[in-house]
């Protein structure tokens, strides 16, 4: 019985650790007010918060393969919080769920 409880939680910790990497031209951003902003930007056409956003290190447009993740939360609205990583280093950040390879 313990083997094959070892043997389920080696599997599932295996199958979770696995980074897919985000797709691109998706927002992603530090924080999920963050977020909600530059959503709110990209609705409405406005180019001057947007760049504000991409300019002052809150978002970023994500590049194809360029950033592994997982998905810590997947919210309600289409927000996904996720832990990213790249160069040893990982941080939370939030993005649509269409941005996720599933």
């Amino acid at each position: 019985m313990n083997k094959l409880l070892t043997a389920a939680m080696i599997a599932l910790i295996s199958t979770s650790a696995t980074a897919a990497t985000l797709k691109k031209d998706y927002p992603l951003c530090t924080t999920e007010d963050a977020f909600k902003e530059m959503v709110h930007a990209l609705v409405k056409h406005d180019v001057e918060q947007f760049k504000a956003l991409l300019l002052n290190g809150s978002c970023v447009i994500t590049t194809e393969g360029a950033l592994k993740y997982t998905t810590l939360d997947r919210g309600l609205l289409g927000t996904s919080k996720v832990r990213i990583y790249g160069n040893g280093t990982n941080a939370i950040a939030y993005t649509n769920y269409e941005a996720l390879n599933h």
